[in-house]
C-alpha cells in the first residue's frame, strides 16, 4: 500500500508542473519496468514523461508492534525527445522541476525524500535524465492507531 501511496503522490505533483506559457510540462507517467525493452516502453508514452522505479526496500521492525520503517531509493526517469542540441535546454529544465517538485515530497507514511543523484544520457532520438531519492516509508503490517505512527515518525525523524 505505501509504494501506491509514494507512486501517486509523485505523479500528482510531476502532473501539475506546468512550462512557461502554462502548458503541460510532463506528459506521461508510468511505472518503470525492468521486464520490457526501455525503448519499448517509452515509445508507447507521450513524451515529456517520468517513469517512477521505487528501489528495494529493507523494512526494520520499530518498537511500535506492526510497525516497519524502511530508508529506501526512488528514481524518477524523465525521457524527453531529442532533435539535435536545441533540445537539451528543454530536457534540461524537464528534469530540473521534476526534481525540484519531488524534493522534500512528504505525505502519508512516507517524508525525507531528499535528491541524491542525476544522470543523463542521449539514446538516439531520446534523452533520459534519471533522477534519484532516497526516501523514509513507514509502513503497519496491521493497523494501528493513527497517533501511534505520528509518534514513531516523529521519534525516528530526529
Amino acid at each position: 500500500m505505501i509504494r501506491n501511496i509514494v507512486y501517486n503522490a509523485i505523479r500528482t505533483v510531476v502532473e501539475r508542473l506546468a512550462d512557461a506559457n502554462d502548458g503541460r510540462m510532463v506528459w506521461s507517467v508510468d511505472m518503470f519496468s525492468r521486464s520490457e525493452e526501455w525503448l519499448d516502453q517509452v515509445s508507447r508514452l507521450t513524451r515529456p514523461a517520468v517513469l517512477v522505479e521505487i528501489g528495494e526496500l529493507r523494512w526494520q521492525r520499530t518498537k511500535e508492534p506492526g510497525v516497519y520503517m524502511s530508508d529506501g531509493q526512488v528514481a524518477l526517469h524523465v525521457v524527453t525527445d531529442w532533435n539535435g542540441e536545441a533540445d537539451n535546454a528543454r530536457a534540461f529544465a524537464v528534469a530540473d522541476a521534476v526534481a525540484a517538485a519531488v524534493d522534500g515530497m512528504e505525505g502519508e507514511g512516507f517524508g525525507r525524500v531528499a535528491l541524491q543523484g542525476s544522470v543523463t544520457d542521449r539514446i538516439g532520438d531520446l534523452v533520459e535524465s534519471v533522477e534519484t531519492f532516497s526516501i523514509r516509508l513507514l509502513r503497519q503490517a496491521r493497523p494501528a492507531p493513527a497517533e501511534t505512527l505520528r509518534t514513531e515518525w516523529r521519534k525516528r525523524a530526529r
